[in-house]
């Protein structure tokens, strides 16, 4: 039996999940550490209360433990291993075991076990090298504990570039590796994208997007590891390399930015209305947050997807909805998707974090050379949760031997 230990119900890994449910030749469980996200909660960053609206739970066999299951993570030591867990993973019918991490104490708990009982570990995890010679490097004890981590795992299920070099790093030998692309759900994000084009004008006229405006797309939390105002910036900056063509900026979220995007920004939608203003600072809506099943509407809108985060960014799911919706992307290149499928579609689409002047110049670019909604197809469908299903049932397939 396979055992699948995460820390939350995660939208973007319930489709893999329900998906595995239908291979019927996989006995597998999914083991929730916490139950965040589950109910309503408070996102300190979003700076409102969320509740996903789309069922997390249905289609696919899951428990919480009955013992100890806080409601949220609030650090590295909140989401221990429960007695519970501990005797499922421990019993003879667990063969398999998938790890999606290593940040929380439960993973690590997991890992040690491996000394006492043999099991197959397999590891599924979003890091990756974009930020190791600040954190890893110059920091001995996570280099020596990412190193003993790392000898406890059978099978490295990689997501991307970036993180297939990190396990490298590490000395981890290319026979471990196996392509499981990090993923959404891209034929929900395809239809949603088709039935909401013919909306597309009157999607566009609600949030008060001129026609002959070039609209520029944000989606996340406004904080400051994401970056949003250097949107504005490159705006700014395009007035001059590109004083021509009107740029308009749709954001989509909320959070503790908000106020000095707003102030730095020329509003003409928020609070569900139109606003009128005559400023000079680059025209913006403001959408607040949007749940997943009305997000389609944003990227169906826009002509452009920007995400200008930081190294944080493991990677960068609004990517991957963006494309499978048929909307390409500039990035960044700390965002760890920017090198895996921005770059695939142009290397100018992918800019120096920071550099605002690269972001403006990549922003142009993207407008004078939209890729074909068939070229971000082809690239894009190589990174659908069906691929990383078929390596799981694969993997479970596989003789076990260390």
């Amino acid at each position: 039996m396979l055992i699948i230990v995460a820390t939350h119900p995660i939208q973007y890994q319930v489709p893999i999940w329900k998906e595995l449910a239908k291979r019927s030749n996989i006995d597998f469980e999914v083991l929730y550490l916490t139950s965040h996200g589950v109910e309503p909660s408070y996102d300190i960053q979003f700076g409102k209360t969320i509740k996903w609206d789309i069922d997390l739970l249905e289609g696919y066999p899951s428990r919480f433990s009955e013992v100890h299951c806080p409601k949220k993570i609030t650090n590295f030591w909140s989401a221990k291993l429960p007695k519970d867990f501990k005797s499922k993973i421990k019993s003879r019918e667990t063969t398999h075991i998938l790890l999606l991490g290593w940040n929380v104490r439960a993973f690590i708990e997991i890992a040690m076990l491996s000394s006492k009982k043999r099991n197959f570990f397999w590891l599924r995890a979003e890091s990756n090298d974009l930020k190791v010679n600040q954190s890893l490097i110059k920091n001995n004890f996570k280099k020596l504990f990412l190193k003993y981590f790392f000898s406890r795992i059978d099978r490295f299920l990689t997501i991307g570039k970036a993180n297939k070099r990190l396990y490298e790093n590490f000395g981890i030998t290319n026979s471990k590796f196996y392509s499981a692309p990090y993923c959404i759900e891209n034929r929900r994000f395809e239809f949603q994208a088709k039935l909401n084009q013919k909306n597309r004008n009157s999607i566009r006229n609600y949030w008060n997007i001129k026609s002959n405006s070039f609209c520029i797309l944000f989606v996340g939390k406004f904080i400051a590891k994401k970056r949003p105002g250097d949107i504005i910036e490159a705006v700014e900056s395009l007035k001059k390399i590109d004083p021509y063509n009107k740029y308009h900026i749709l954001f989509v979220g909320t959070g503790t930015l908000e106020g000095d995007l707003k102030k730095n920004s020329n509003v003409v939608f928020e609070n569900n209305n139109k606003v009128g203003s005559n400023s000079l600072f680059p025209t913006a809506s403001f959408t607040g947050f949007v749940n997943q099943s009305k997000i389609s509407e944003a990227y169906v809108a826009a002509d452009l997807l920007v995400l200008p985060s930081e190294a944080d960014e493991t990677w960068g799911l609004v990517v991957n909805e963006a494309m499978a919706s048929g909307l390409p992307c500039v990035a960044s290149d700390a965002c760890g998707s920017s090198e895996d499928l921005v770059e695939e579609i142009n290397p100018q689409f992918r800019y120096p974090l920071g550099e605002i002047e690269s972001l403006a110049k990549s922003i142009k670019c993207a407008r004078q050379n939209l890729p074909s909604k068939t070229l971000l197809k082809n690239v894009i469908d190589r990174y659908d949760f069906i691929h990383t299903v078929d390596t799981l049932e694969q993997l479970y397939k596989e003789p076990q031997f260390k």
